[in-house]
């Protein structure tokens, strides 16, 4: 059991793959998420389980 509650954006269902839905919410500049940063474990608000399995 962890206590981690971080999170990536690939595994989140506002992720398409280069970019957040929910940038705003997330604490984003910008909707515009790189590679490196969407593998990055990281705490983020409006994150959402993705339903890819």
């Amino acid at each position: 059991m962890t206590d981690d509650d971080r999170v990536r954006c690939i595994d989140c269902r506002h992720y398409t793959g280069t970019s957040c839905r929910q940038w705003r919410a997330a604490g984003l500049l910008t909707a515009t998420v790189g590679p490196g940063l969407a593998s990055l474990l990281q705490r983020c608000f409006a994150y959402a389980p993705s339903s890819k399995g």
